[in-house]
């Protein structure tokens, strides 16, 4: 209800002020004023007194974690990673030549992500080499992974898996005693989570008179490792059947024998060498560029990694972020006693060093050079797009090689088939051709080795190069189709036999053959290998003997008093190479398809396809 009339002591309208009134701001504070200004300021102070409660308790936090981490650094472990950044280019700039410098790098976690039975660590010194074959080993006997590893959980799923359900058994074997101690176990005893130690303390679980190491989960024995040295009987692990067995340093071959058998009954042989190649060329070389121990072919799948320390950050870097001058002080200490360049090179990228005179050195790299398979996953126009052009070495008592080289629109070379077999001509054309027909290559020309083109001794007194570059007529009994190899659709059947027209190699020609010419042919595949790359291998079982080349082809410089220096290339066995070379000795040049006439009237009447 509204009043009749307004208390004549209270002001209305703005700015009216009736005569008698008092200002608010004349009246003294109220006791709660006072109250809620008190509360205030406590309130406040309260709040900077957990603020600097909460500080506390963080820096406690952290110093407990980083103590904790300290005691227990297999958890924080991180792997050192593949790229090298710039000051570790500038560190490899100060010991190596330019063409020495790798364009890319293995890291930790390659090696730790590796699928083959078989792996070779090799380290220059601070790569790791040691600490992360360690921590795979730990992984298989704890069954635990670092937090860093944890993304790629799926890859350890059956190391898991194992760990977590059967008692696990594994060898780490060192050069010697010495070595032994000072390395091998004070790098496992760092890294072995103090959870799987009998009381946290290694000393408990560790028995230095059987020199075995034994792992608890809830308090029940899990796993044990035995160490052993090169110096210790081969025969004295024989009793034993394990689940993995590393070797740090290179071991003798009697050792490694015995140790293949001890994996009758686990789930898969898991063997692995971390080592600087200090001795140079050895059996492991073989091994792992060529798949090859004892004069045998290696019982499972092998694979190398090279460690390098200008990857390791903690090498490289001080705590505070600045640059470390650790790595360069060791390695002018080892500059300074080097017998030769070829020994830094080893140091510094784990190479053995008889293989430092390597015809490509670094400028071959997996990572860069290697290609996953992609031509038969294009449709037909699109692989009309490639010219398709040929290299072949061919034999008649050693193995034919032959190599399909694509070639794109920029001139870029992928090898994307190698062929090799003991054939006779007849069997040269038809593999090649069912290969070409496969794949639908789109044929340019081939390049074949000269002396193909002779009745030479070599070649048994026949003109190979003739034979494959003619076609044959070939009758074959109805009754010995086999299995529908052969076309028996031609015009020239009749009721006994099927004569069969082998095509010849499409526009072969004849590689040169000149003093140097060797080097020519290198020198041209050098110019592709090196940035921006122009010619890659594309990963196939049937490529590894081409991609070993790449690695293990080596050279020496000798002097001919008539003709002065000369380099000599040690080609050997390495016949695809010899087939790659054949190729660049010609430009290679991508050309537009176009309409070609047969050479023949018959060509495609009766042709294997």
């Amino acid at each position: 209800m509204i009043p009749e009339t307004i208390p004549q002591d209270i002001g209305v309208g703005r700015g009216r002020k009736r005569e008698g009134s008092v200002e608010l701001d004349t009246f003294p504070p109220s006791e709660h004023t006072k109250q809620k200004d008190d509360m205030r300021v406590e309130h406040q102070a309260k709040k900077v007194e957990i603020i600097r409660e909460l500080n506390e308790l963080k820096a406690l936090h952290v110093g407990l974690k980083d103590e904790y981490e300290r005691e227990n650094p297999y958890w924080s472990w991180t792997p050192n990673p593949s790229e090298i950044d710039d000051y570790g280019e500038e560190i490899l700039r100060r010991y190596l030549r330019l063409e020495d410098i790798p364009q890319k790098v293995d890291g930790q976690l390659d090696a730790l992500l590796s699928k083959a039975n078989i792996r070779g660590i090799s380290g220059g010194n601070g790569g790791g080499k040691t600490d992360v074959d360690t921590i795979d080993g730990i992984i298989k006997v704890t069954g635990e992974l670092p937090d860093a590893l944890k993304p790629h959980e799926k890859h350890f799923e059956w190391m898991l898996r194992r760990a977590r359900n059967k008692f696990v058994r594994g060898r780490v074997t060192g050069i010697d005693n010495k070595q032994l101690n000072r390395v091998v176990l004070a790098t496992w005893q760092k890294y072995t989570p103090k959870e799987y130690l009998k009381g946290g303390v290694w000393e408990n679980s560790y028995s230095k008179e059987f020199d075995v190491l034994t792992l608890y989960r809830d308090n029940k024995p899990c796993a044990s490792v035995e160490f052993m040295t090169n110096e210790q009987d081969p025969k004295s692990g024989q009793g034993s059947n394990l689940d993995f067995a590393k070797f740090d340093e290179e071991p003798k071959e009697t050792i490694w024998k015995e140790t293949i058998p001890r994996f009758r009954m686990a789930e898969r042989l898991d063997m692995s060498i971390a080592w600087t190649p200090t001795t140079g060329l050895t059996w492991s070389t073989d091994m792992f560029h060529f798949g090859i121990f004892d004069d045998k072919e290696v019982e499972g799948n092998t694979a190398l990694y090279k460690l390098t320390a200008v990857t390791n950050r903690h090498s490289l870097y001080k705590a505070n972020g600045e640059r470390s001058t650790i790595l360069i002080d060791v390695f002018d200490g080892y500059k300074a006693t080097a017998a030769s360049y070829d020994e830094m090179k080893m140091r510094l990228l784990g190479e053995a060093v008889s293989l430092s005179g390597l015809v490509y050195g670094n400028l071959f790299n997996d990572k860069l050079h290697i290609v996953e398979p992609f031509f038969e996953s294009l449709k037909d126009y699109e692989k009309s797009l490639y010219l398709t052009v040929y290299g072949i070495d061919p034999h008649t008592v050693t193995p034919t090689a032959i190599i399909f080289c694509l070639v794109d629109r920029d001139n870029n070379c992928y090898i994307d088939r190698c062929l090799s077999g003991a054939w006779d001509t007849d069997e040269i054309k038809f593999n090649f051709w069912k290969t070409v027909n496969a794949n639908k290559y789109r044929m340019g020309w081939g390049s074949a080795d000269k002396s193909s083109n002779s009745t030479s001794v070599a070649f048994g007194g026949r003109n190979i190069f003739r034979e494959i570059t003619r076609p044959t007529y070939r009758p074959v009994n109805k009754n010995a189709n086999r299995a529908g190899a052969w076309d028996t659709s031609d015009s020239y059947a009749n009721d006994d036999s099927v004569r069969i027209m082998l095509k010849a190699l499409p526009a072969l020609r004849q590689s040169e053959k000149f003093d140097g010419s060797i080097k020519a042919g290198v020198d041209e595949i050098k110019k592709r290998l090196r940035p921006p790359a122009r010619l890659f291998i594309v990963n196939r079982a049937e490529n590894r003997e081409l991609i070993n080349a790449f690695k293990t082809l080596e050279k020496d410089t000798y002097r001919n008093e008539d003709k002065g220096p000369k380099d000599r290339i040690k080609e050997g066995r390495h016949h695809m190479h010899a087939a790659l070379r054949y190729i660049f000795q010609f430009p290679v040049n991508w050309y537009q398809a176009q309409m070609q006439v047969p050479a023949y009237e018959y060509l495609d009447e009766g042709a294997l396809l």
